[in-house]
Formats: structure tokens, C-alpha cells, sequence
């Protein structure tokens, strides 16, 4: 059952789509009655309000479907898939849907570290075009926030001019507790533009707060932020 417009809508027993209306529940889905029918798993339907399109998504993962309802408009349509990401608040907590053809909604949590006893890792991507003219990039300096653990792991790595990626770096997180770390990496060398990818993981907080670029193009020096 989605609570949107106002309203309730599910999917009865009957595989028919229902709002309710007052006291009363009314059929909504008599234009796509024979798809709605053959669903071979329709107890596996999973609905999210997506309330920017003003659409509820009735995902189908069995049929690698989604019936698309336009409650403003009172109008349906399919969508293959699903090949989207669904996110929704409900009392309180977060859930994400998957965008495989798998059927798995899972909730968002802030404190629980793993998936399954597995670390998660966050990964940020950050591109810096530098100059017009190649440039000689001497420093990268990352300010990191770091929580009250001492497990928590960060990696960086770049490359410059999209070419390959240079091998992963620790960074150094300093003593627990500090808000203010910082770890410099030098003379990363020369191109045009600069991508860093960082990856963060473990059970307390280690975020990344602030990144310099310093660097000389056509023997001038540029200070670049991010």
C-alpha cells in the first residue's frame, strides 16, 4: 500500500489496482487489466510515490516491469527495467530500492557499518580542469573529519588527462577524534585536467571535508579548491 495525493493505492488480492476514494476503494487499472493479470509474481510488487513526477512506479521485478501511474492525471504507462534508482522516506527511515532485477529494497542506516559483515565503502569522484595548457600539478591536499574509531580505512588515487588511474594511496586519518588532519601528496605530475577518486570505509565517521589542487600552468602558480 503507497500512501500518495492524498490517498492510498495497492494492488488487491484480485490483481487489480485500487485508490482508495473516500470510504471507498475504486479500480484504477481497467486500461492495463490484461498486464496486471499475467504478472507472474504479483506478490513481489513493490510501489514508490515518486512525488517530483507526481507517478507511483509499481515495480514488477518477476517481469523486469514497471507500470507507471500518473495519479494527476489519471493515466498509465510502462516503463522496462527497472533501470532506475528508487529512493523514499516512510516514518522516519530511508529505503532504497535496487536497480538490478532482483526485487530487494533495503533501508539506509547511518551507523550500521557493514552489508552482511562486509565494510562499506563510499566512493566520491571530483574532476579539476586545471588549465587550457598543460600544467605541473605539485599538491593535492585532502582536510578530513575523523570520528571516535580507529578502524576507519581512506584510499585516493588520480590520474590526469583521463588516462589510466595511478595505484591507490592511503591516507594517513591522524589520531581519533581530530577534525582537522590533513595529508598532502605531491608532484602528481603534468596535464590538463585532474580526477581523484576517494574511497572511504569503516564503522565510524572518516569524511573528507576540503581539496586543494596547487599547481603551475605555463609557469605561473594556480591555487585551485574544491
Amino acid at each position: 500500500m503507497i500512501q500518495a495525493n492524498d490517498t492510498f493505492y495497492w494492488l488487491g488480492h484480485d490483481r487489480a489496482f485500487y485508490r482508495l476514494e473516500g470510504t471507498q476503494p475504486t479500480i484504477i487499472s481497467v486500461p492495463i487489466h490484461r498486464r496486471v493479470q499475467a504478472l507472474v509474481a504479483p506478490e513481489r510488487v513493490i510501489g514508490f510515490d515518486c512525488r517530483a513526477e507526481h507517478v507511483i512506479r509499481w515495480c514488477a521485478p518477476g517481469d523486469g516491469l514497471i507500470f507507471v501511474h500518473d495519479y494527476r492525471n489519471d493515466a498509465w504507462s510502462f516503463d522496462t527495467g527497472p533501470q532506475w534508482n528508487a529512493y523514499v522516506e516512510h516514518a522516519g527511515e530511508r529505503w532504497c530500492a535496487s536497480n538490478e532485477h532482483t526485487g530487494q529494497v533495503y533501508r539506509w542506516s547511518e551507523t550500521y557499518p557493514t552489508d552482511n559483515g562486509v565494510p562499506i565503502p563510499v566512493r566520491r569522484s571530483f574532476q579539476f580542469p586545471i588549465d587550457a595548457n598543460q600544467a605541473r600539478i605539485n599538491r593535492l591536499r585532502l582536510r578530513v573529519r575523523r570520528g571516535s574509531d580507529d578502524t576507519s580505512q581512506a584510499l585516493v588515487r588520480w590520474r590526469l588527462d583521463h588516462a589510466k588511474w595511478r595505484p591507490l594511496q592511503p591516507i594517513n586519518l591522524g589520531p581519533t577524534g581530530r577534525a582537522d588532519v590533513y595529508a598532502d601528496f605531491y608532484r602528481l605530475g603534468l596535464g590538463r585536467e585532474l580526477a581523484i577518486e576517494l574511497i572511504e570505509s569503516g564503522p565510524g565517521e572518516a569524511l573528507t571535508t576540503d581539496c586543494w589542487v596547487t599547481a603551475e600552468p605555463l609557469g605561473e602558480g594556480m591555487h585551485a579548491r574544491a
